[in-house]
């Protein structure tokens, strides 16, 4: 393999009009082959600022590959990918950190694959806005321009011991992966004072993590719950602070209090909660401001229904999740009053129906027309054309029918 490595590095220079440079051990394995075709295609050289992006997969050789790329190539990279296979060393992290000084147009940079070492380093850039990293307990990143993150909690700590930077005031966007076991929460979060959409994609198996995110993170306009949710009255008293939020996402909530309120919520408008089971809940309480709603059927919805119809009177949009027949062995029917109740939404444009049953007996004795709306999808429903002529007679101002979809993206979420 060291025999092969200066090849690629001569070869760097007619690899100069690409944007993205892949060097990793799979390839330099059929290096001869690769070097081959590279000078065999006739590209022309052309000059280094061409280079905008390198994706390095770290290799033994790394450190000899790196000193041909920089400052040469580097100086006008806007985007930096690192993954550390076989080689991630302190040394190896010195180089790269001792490199960035020089690299002022790097905007993105994304590392993984780091190990635990007994050296700690602090990546310096004045650039950088946007971060991604897994696992980096031995890595602090000084990046006063952050405007995004996605990675582990305990990369976002303070980079200099004992000395406190303050919040990062230019980070809007955060995606939490993990949490890391190099810090505490309340000394992290308060750095994410001012982001404005929050990704949790992690079992949050103690409170004082979300604690610490409702009493912080209160400009939060967006917030995905990518992970399951205990919903007991703890955590409906720490959501209920986030009152600037728009969008709320619950990506599977078990829900362990007596009521289901939001109600403090005022702004919210997009709420999804297709994975909650609602039985035994006294009360739901959600705000008026929600126009688009996604939420899952129970064989009990009287209470949800009511609340629905009763309450969000600016609704849109709503999707109706019933239990997958996959899952459950049998499909659960649209009952008549769900659809009887439907008329009282009088802003309602779409209607998403997701693995319903309809039966014609629902249709009978008359329905109440739903003027308003105009689009109207079936995925994955059990049904027949009876049941679509009854439906187009519900909604008779329908301009999109669509009955054959077996799976549903949301596009507002």
């Amino acid at each position: 393999m060291s025999d092969l490595l200066p090849l690629l590095i001569d070869s760097i220079p007619s690899l100069l009009q690409l944007e993205t440079l892949i060097v990793a051990e799979e390839l330099m394995m059929d290096c001869d082959g690769i070097y081959s075709k590279i000078h065999q295609s006739n590209i022309p050289t052309i000059r280094s600022e061409s280079l905008k992006k390198l994706r390095t997969f770290m290799i033994e050789e790394f450190q000899t590959l790196w000193k041909s790329l920089h400052p040469k190539f580097t100086e006008n990279m806007y985007s930096l990918e690192l993954t550390f296979e076989h080689s991630y060393t302190p040394a190896v992290v010195g180089i790269i950190s001792d490199g960035m000084n020089r690299m002022s147009k790097l905007q993105s940079l994304s590392l993984s694959g780091c190990r635990k070492t007994n050296s700690r380093t602090i990546l310096v850039s004045y650039s950088v806005k946007h971060l991604k990293v897994d696992y980096v307990s031995d890595i602090t990143f000084a990046v006063p321009e952050l405007q995004s993150f996605e990675g582990t909690l305990e990369a976002l700590r303070e980079p200099y011991e004992g000395v406190e930077g303050g919040p990062l005031i230019k980070l809007k966007n955060v995606t939490l992966t993990g949490h890391g076991k190099g810090c505490s929460n309340d000394i992290v979060v308060y750095r994410l004072a001012h982001i404005e959409i929050l990704r949790l994609k992690y079992l949050i198996e103690e409170d004082s993590i979300f604690d610490d995110i409702s009493n912080t993170c209160t400009a939060l306009k967006e917030l995905y719950l990518d992970c399951p949710v205990f919903g007991d009255e703890h955590f409906f008293r720490n959501l209920s602070q986030l009152v600037n939020l728009r969008r709320l996402s619950f990506d599977d909530i078990c829900i362990h209090a007596e009521s289901f309120d939001l109600s403090a919520l005022s702004q919210l408008t997009h709420l999804k909660l297709e994975k909650a089971d609602f039985d035994g809940i006294s009360q739901i309480r959600l705000p008026k401001s929600i126009k688009y709603l996604s939420v899952a059927m129970c064989p009990d919805n009287e209470i949800l229904e009511n609340t629905i119809t009763g309450t969000l009177i600016q609704l849109q949009k709503l999707c109706l999740v019933y239990p997958n027949p996959r899952f459950y062995f049998t499909s659960m029917i649209v009952n008549k009053e769900t659809l009887q109740s439907l008329y009282r939404l009088t802003q309602l444009e779409e209607l998403v129906f997701v693995n319903a049953k309809f039966a014609l007996s629902a249709f009978l004795d008359g329905i109440a027309p739903v003027h308003r709306l105009r689009k109207l999808l079936l995925v994955n429903c059990n049904f027949d054309r009876n049941h679509l002529y009854a439906l187009k007679q519900m909604f008779p101002n329908l301009r999109y029918l669509d009955s054959t979809l077996k799976y549903y993206v949301h596009r507002n979420f």
